[in-house]
């Protein structure tokens, strides 16, 4: 008897991280140098556990290899079944979080987004996430306070104002939310206590119902949201991770990603990578601070904005800082030339 009570309490202290890796190559190199992340930040315990939901086993295991790593294969008939007759690929985490929940149902467990990699020692998150709090990468804003040119416009502003409006449908009917302050938090990392396992077909049910009425990739997030901050609390992940969800930066690391790859660093197993697993670590968040890249994003926003000039300044600068990149600007100089030229000649 002490025995299996011994099992039971070491598996109620075990970890599952959860992955989903579906697509092209660089999906899965995202992934993968998320898991070296968390490898270079946290020591594993005998009862923790990598979960990974992909679509090619083969490329994680040479460098898992030594990792407590459970890959599981996932093909397209299941990656549909999970999005409910829907186009929402999002919807497939609240799958592939229920799945891993029913394997290790005594487990805490951190779902994160291939796009998300591990800054920090992971521990002190870890610590935070109970029955009575739940963790998601950072906070973001309130649904009730989102004007019409909140980004990405307008479908933002319409899903806010529908969610707030429309409520949704339980089991006791229709529910309002128009007196309730609803947020928005990132879920490039979601943290959960095995007592919350069983709100996530609640979750579900509210990222049907809205996905429905405003067709926005973001109804999942919001569900996530709603749900966990109603029935727990909050803390955010932001100081131990990094989401990259922004298209820029995915831009950054795929190109660092691919290059790494030329040079063997997915053919090792973790603990040979770790060296040049924080250099990219540094990199990355360096990078997202001033990169050409961002100059350029920033000149073509200009240019849609009206404001040629400024997106002619920053155009110039890019061609300095990277001239590699200088005949996209060229062109994209030279498209926004000729609609200032023509809208002159109207």
């Amino acid at each position: 008897m002490e025995s299996f009570e011994k099992k039971i309490h070491e598996a109620m202290n075990g970890i599952t991280f959860l992955y989903f890796s579906y697509g092209p190559a660089h999906i899965h190199y995202r992934a993968i140098f998320s898991i070296m992340s968390l490898a270079l930040n946290y020591r594993f315990k005998p009862t923790d556990a990598i979960l990974i939901y992909t679509n090619n086993t083969d490329l994680f295991e040479a460098p898992c290899r030594g990792l407590p790593v459970n890959i599981q294969s996932i093909g397209e008939s299941d990656v549909i079944q999970m999005m409910g007759g829907m186009d929402l690929i999002h919807r497939v985490k609240i799958g592939i979080i229920s799945r891993a929940a029913q394997l290790r149902p005594l487990c805490k467990l951190i779902y994160v987004d291939a796009d998300t990699f591990f800054t920090s020692p992971v521990e002190g998150l870890i610590e935070k996430i109970n029955p009575n709090q739940s963790a998601m990468h950072c906070f973001e804003f309130c649904l009730n306070t989102v004007s019409p040119e909140y980004l990405p416009r307008p479908t933002t502003y319409e899903f806010s104002r529908m969610v707030l409006n429309a409520g949704y449908y339980d089991t006791s009917g229709p529910v309002s939310l128009n007196s309730m302050i609803l947020n928005s938090w990132n879920a490039g990392l979601i943290g959960l206590d095995p007592v919350n396992f069983k709100h996530l077909p609640f979750v579900v049910g509210l990222t049907d119902q809205w996905y429905k009425k405003v067709n926005y990739h973001g109804a999942e997030q919001f569900a996530f949201s709603f749900v966990l901050e109603t029935k727990t609390s909050i803390v955010t992940a932001e100081a131990y991770c990094c989401h990259y969800w922004f298209h820029v930066k995915k831009r950054i690391v795929d190109e660092s990603l691919a290059q790494a790859s030329k040079e063997g660093f997915f053919s090792l197993p973790h603990e040979k990578s770790n060296g040049k697993v924080a250099a990219l670590i540094q990199y990355f968040q360096n990078a997202f601070q001033g990169h050409a890249y961002f100059l350029h994003n920033d000149a073509i926003v200009s240019f849609l904005e009206g404001n040629y000039w400024k997106g002619v300044w920053k155009s110039l600068k890019i061609i300095v800082l990277k001239p590699s990149i200088a005949w996209r600007m060229f062109k994209d100089a030279g498209y926004y030339t000729k609609i200032k030229l023509f809208a002159k000649n109207e």
